[in-house]
């Protein structure tokens, strides 16, 4: 018999783990400095790192990455004053439209 490995179920709480970090950093920014480029460039950047580990405890990279992805266009869209509801469908829509792709293999 093989035995486990004492680290197979610790990528779940590492993950977790870093997410609290990254959205506790994210926190820190927005709540403490002042609005600039650069804090707005790395801002959308914690944004999309940190829903793409939230998304990550699903267990599934691919979703991770197209829920980040989705959700970090919105904000930068809101941003740029351009978060019409027609605009978020059409985003919604894309993004499933993708799921549903790549779903089928």
């Amino acid at each position: 018999m093989e035995k486990k490995r004492e680290s197979e179920g610790k990528p779940l709480l590492k993950i977790f783990i870093l997410c609290v970090l990254v959205w506790s950093f994210l926190g820190f920014i927005v709540y403490f400095l002042p609005p600039s480029l650069t804090l707005l460039i790395l801002g959308h950047m914690l944004l999309f790192l940190g829903t793409t580990l939230a998304s990550l405890l699903l267990l599934n990279y691919r979703r991770a990455l197209l829920i980040g992805i989705t959700i970090t266009l919105f904000f930068l869209m809101r941003y740029l004053h351009i978060s019409h509801p027609l605009n978020v469908l059409m985003l919604l829509t894309i993004a499933i439209t993708l799921e549903i792709f790549f779903t089928r293999e």
